[in-house]
């Protein structure tokens, strides 16, 4: 329900290579390759003190960055903030070629971490089409991160902080992370969906 800031480069829907529909999100890795949704206050709901979201998409994994190989390096999914703001973050770590490290960070307002989880090999190495779900619920007591690869739980994190009822200070970015994370890579990116409640096991199976 939200208008997508397009750039007139860097970033097209793709007909031939799709997994569901007619179109897919490709990104070319350039500082243009990307998409931004909504303003800052339209994401709040990520990581306040309220929050429960699921954030599902299917993928191709980015193979570089701002025209690099992405050996030894980052790219951001999506992300509201840099770490100077409240909000959350999903990337793909390689720095430790080849871990294919998944990680998801939620921060509040003082640059605090809410909630990280950080899974080595999460990422398939290969050019084919996966299914990526995160689901994260502030309420609860523990088990409050959730990762999911092609409906298969891998991984949990406990909260270990408050999140802010406050704006992020950036809108949702997809394809590279915001500010000083603005590292482009190219990912494909298809059905991406962001739901206000978390989604069980099973209806993340079937998305």
């Amino acid at each position: 329900d939200f208008t997508g800031t397009w750039a007139t480069s860097g970033t097209k829907v793709v007909v031939g290579d799709v997994k569901l529909g007619t179109g897919a999100y490709s990104f070319d890795q350039s500082a243009s390759g990307k998409v931004e949704l909504g303003s800052a206050s339209d994401w709040q709901f990520l990581h306040n003190t309220d929050a429960k979201w699921t954030i599902a998409t299917w993928f191709k994994r980015p193979t570089s960055f701002n025209g690099s190989s992405i050996s030894g390096d980052i790219s951001w999914l999506c992300e509201t903030t840099d770490g100077n703001d409240s909000g959350i973050s999903i990337k793909y770590d390689n720095r430790n070629d080849p871990d294919h490290q998944f990680q998801c960070e939620i921060i509040n307002e003082s640059n605090g971490t809410v909630a990280v989880l950080q899974i080595n090999n999460f990422y398939p190495d290969d050019n084919d089409w996966h299914h990526l779900a995160v689901t994260f619920d502030q309420t609860i007591a523990n088990t409050n991160l959730i990762a999911y690869l092609d409906g298969v739980q891998k991984g949990t994190a406990n909260k270990s902080a408050t999140p802010s009822d406050v704006d992020s200070g950036d809108t949702l970015r997809l394809g590279a992370g915001v500010d000083t994370h603005a590292r482009y890579g190219n990912w494909t990116l298809d059905d991406f969906g962001i739901f206000k409640r978390v989604l069980t096991g099973i209806e993340i199976s079937t998305l």
